[in-house]
């Protein structure tokens, strides 16, 4: 045994062993101080005699003497007792120097014969019906395992636990919801709806029209709506919030609309006015940039009864934004906001409605996860005539035959976006940036052209202005950041190009592949990408093979993870769920059954005292903890 001299911390052990086949060695690295001193050399010299017998189990690596182990697990064995630990499956715990794992290994497995005491929350009429293991049998064999078989079987018990608890937990939030009462509201607007739908230049689709009616039952119901509305991107969403929101008015209502960010905003505000200006509504919009003159008159207006729909960004959550009569809440691309968010908003009415959007699908495992607690409606059709995005995966060296294909399109009257990952070129990042691509195009490519540049720390008056000139095609080529994902709609722009197209989620480049094709034109999307590697082309093709958000959605779980999509703080669910749930669709399901089931049988959970607990102890929501004390 010697100190390495090349690191003061690491001390290195070489052993040969023999057996009645061969010899070979054993390098044993110690990282840390107290690994350096002569009394630990003495005690490793100590613990391997000459003649003692011992088990090995590592990678054989060649060496230049020959095969070697490097790093193995050993294990003494005294008195030919049986091998405890090498050669099995083994847990790995986050430990401290001066406890190693197989020391805590011994010391779990004095305690894990207490397993059979703890109460499980499932009988075996339960546990024989769902193909699950008892929680004692899940406990042992999560931390020392059989077999592999075991171990997957444990893992899925205590993932069916969590998935459970949360199911329960969000039956009791609906049922809460349910209690509540809708007053009514004699002041009404009647006809506010057939004037719009009647002056709209085209027909709803089935699903617009199917998703209306299941809204129409939740707003003349007795309780407050909940739902969650999904739909592709320019599946027509908006005429679905649109026709909310005049069904409130007509029964004497107000209504806000929330989004994410100010250009999406003025979008939504734009067309509102637009599209209900016959109707004589009262429309605002409130945004960090509203000066305070007009912020102090809206919030008047809007106290005296005076504003109908009030539209606006986190603005909204100012304790001086006083609605008279707030009756839904709409919040569009609603994964932005944190359920404490949307809540806020809410109780500035008296259990008004909400009505969640997304552009930016959600597969159903997720759906069930994080937002079982709403009802799910989706917009599942694009309106007639619309075509698909024609989708195509481009290297970086091949950029002069896409230039002519836009310079091309450019010149039949069809306009472009150029999106880019980074807004100024980065030391640290190896990409593209908005600035550079926009100097390189309006300089060099495209000369003839006019070409835009749209950014986040553009003021929002430029944004404005930037997007308003692309609107009336005065700028051909927009260069812009993700700043124009959600909400921008110009029908007449025709190709979508995106640089390092392999930096993005599938989900994003959906989003941003929804900007085009708008119309009733071919439109392209073409994914500029520097990377040839099989993982970066297997998620790149799932693009270019379909337009269905739904099935990319899907991919996009499979491929990159919840944590990915949503955010591992922001979804709200445990790690250990959360890293399994891709691999889990059935299992959710069955936890969503059991949960409908075990509340049928015993609404009130008095036949379960610990399931009750554990809801308690889990749950952040001041009804569930009433109802369970």
């Amino acid at each position: 045994m010697y100190k390495s001299k090349k690191n003061n911390n690491l001390s290195v052990m070489n052993l040969i062993v023999y057996d009645n086949t061969s010899s070979i060695k054993i390098t044993k690295f110690f990282l840390g101080k107290r690994f350096r001193s002569f009394s630990f050399f003495s005690s490793q010299k100590e613990k391997y005699k000459l003649g003692i017998k011992i088990a090995i189990s590592g990678k054989v690596k060649l060496t230049e003497y020959g095969r070697s182990f490097v790093d193995p697990q050993i294990e003494i064995l005294n008195n030919n007792e049986n091998i405890n630990f090498t050669g099995k499956i083994l847990p790995i715990y986050s430990l401290t120097d001066s406890l190693s794992n197989i020391s805590f290994i011994k010391i779990l497995k004095k305690v894990l014969f207490c397993t059979k005491d703890f109460p499980d929350i499932l009988n075996n009429k339960q546990l024989n019906s769902l193909s699950l293991l008892s929680l004692s049998e899940s406990l042992v064999n999560i931390h020392l395992p059989v077999s592999q078989e075991y171990l997957q079987l444990s893992k899925k018990r205590l993932v069916f636990d969590e998935l459970l608890l949360l199911q329960l937990n969000f039956l009791l939030k609906r049922r809460n919801r349910n209690k509540k009462i809708v007053k009514s509201n004699n002041s009404v607007k009647k006809l506010l709806l057939d004037c719009f739908l009647e002056k709209l230049p085209f027909k709803l689709t089935d699903s617009q029209n199917k998703v209306l009616e299941e809204i129409k039952l939740d707003l003349n119901g007795i309780n407050p709506m909940s739902r969650l509305l999904q739909g592709d991107v320019g599946s027509g969403k908006t005429i679905i919030a649109i026709s909310s929101l005049l069904i409130m008015i007509e029964k004497g209502y107000q209504c806000a609309f929330m989004v994410p960010t100010e250009v999406l905003a003025e979008q939504h505000y734009k067309s509102l006015i637009k599209l209900t200006n016959s109707l004589f509504i009262s429309v605002e919009l409130l945004t960090g940039n509203t000066s305070e003159k007009k912020r102090k008159q809206i919030r008047r207006d809007l106290e005296n009864g005076q504003v109908n729909v009030l539209v606006g960004t986190h603005a909204l959550f100012e304790e001086k934004v006083i609605f008279n009569a707030l009756g839904l809440v709409i919040i569009d691309e609603q994964h932005r906001f944190g359920v404490s968010q949307r809540n806020r908003l809410l109780k500035k009415g008296e259990n008004a409605h909400l009505l969640s959007m997304t552009a930016t699908p959600i597969p159903r495992t997720l759906a069930l996860s994080i937002y079982g607690d709403l009802d799910v409606s989706q917009i599942t059709e694009l309106p007639p005539g619309r075509l698909p995005v024609a989708t195509k995966i481009v290297s970086e060296n091949n950029l002069s035959e896409l230039f002519k294909i836009v310079e091309k399109e450019i010149e039949s009257g069809k306009q472009a976006y150029v999106i880019l990952p980074l807004i100024e070129e980065s030391e640290k990042l190896n990409l593209n940036s908005a600035i550079n691509i926009y100097e390189k195009l309006s300089e060099e490519v495209f000369k003839q052209f006019n070409v835009g540049l749209l950014h986040g720390k553009l003021n929002p008056n430029d944004k404005n202005k930037v997007l308003s000139l692309f609107s009336e095609n005065k700028i051909n080529i927009l260069v812009s950041t993700t700043v124009i994902e959600v909400g921008i709609d110009v029908p007449n722009a025709s190709i979508m190009v995106i640089y390092n197209s392999e930096r993005f989620g599938l989900s994003q480049l959906h989003q941003l592949r929804g900007r085009v094709g708008r119309d009733s034109y071919q439109s392209f999307c073409y994914l500029i990408t520097s990377e040839n590697n099989v993982q970066t082309n297997k998620r790149l093709r799932v693009l270019q093979e379909s337009n269905d958000g739904f099935y990319v959605a899907e991919k996009d779980l499979e491929l990159r993870g919840p944590g990915q999509i949503l955010g591992y703080k922001q979804s709200g669910l445990p790690d250990f769920v959360l890293e399994n749930l891709p691999q889990n669709k059935v299992l959710i399901d069955k936890a969503r059954n059991e949960a409908i089931s075990i509340l049928k049988v015993d609404p009130m959970l008095e036949n379960n005292q610990y399931l009750k607990k554990l809801i308690f102890d889990k749950s952040d929501n001041k009804f569930i903890h009433e109802f369970l004390n």
